[in-house]
């Protein structure tokens, strides 16, 4: 882990476990400018939809611009609307996502791609189908924008790096199958966090 990387997750988590944050520390980089001024420009070429804030970070949708807005595609329409939508158009709805840490400056991106499933009336999310040259672009444009306001890509090998000083939920390592489950008064011991635990948590 570089010492510069080290000395941001010390000052957010001064207490050393992931779910006591400094609040405080998180607002220090001026970073809803930065983003703000890295995705202005796409706003060209793609619907730019963003998706708020989770627990460590700034999530953002965009989708093509002649496409349904991802808003209007999860609020407002239903999977009758949105299966027309894609046989008329004979293409997926693509949502390409970007989060970006509110840890450290960094971010990493994936793709959603909906389908039909079948003449079921469902759609099916696939998080494997490669993009094609126009969200091959897209997504080069986004990585320079953000590239140019100081954040940087986090490989999966930085984030499956541990973070020795840092405990996260222990939960997780737990199958759901396990009787431990069963008790209701049972707690998993905290366990050493990684990279990602500690940029992105999910918990």
């Amino acid at each position: 882990m570089e010492d510069s990387l080290a000395r941001r997750l010390r000052l957010v988590f001064p207490s050393g476990v992931d779910w006591e944050p400094d609040e405080a520390a998180l607002e220090l980089n001026d970073q809803a400018r930065r983003l703000s001024d890295a995705f202005s420009d796409l706003r060209k070429v793609a619907h730019v939809n963003p998706q708020g804030r989770s627990r460590f970070s700034s999530e953002f949708a965009i989708t093509h611009p002649s496409a349904p807005t991802f808003d209007e595609w999860i609020r407002h329409m239903d999977n009758k609307s949105k299966t027309n939508w894609i046989r008329q158009n004979n293409s997926f709805y693509v949502a390409l996502w970007f989060k970006v840490s509110r840890v450290a400056d960094f971010y990493i991106h994936y793709f959603n791609h909906w389908r039909p499933r079948d003449e079921t009336g469902y759609l099916d999310i696939d998080l494997t189908i490669p993009p094609d040259d126009y969200w091959q672009s897209v997504v080069a444009a986004v990585v320079e924008s953000l590239c140019a306001a100081r954040f940087s890509h986090a490989s999966k090998v930085m984030l499956n790096e541990s973070v020795p000083f840092v405990l996260t939920w222990g939960g997780d390592a737990i199958p759901d199958d396990d009787p431990r489950w069963d008790d209701p008064d049972f707690e998993p011991e905290p366990v050493c966090a990684c990279v990602y635990d500690c940029l992105f948590g999910d918990q």
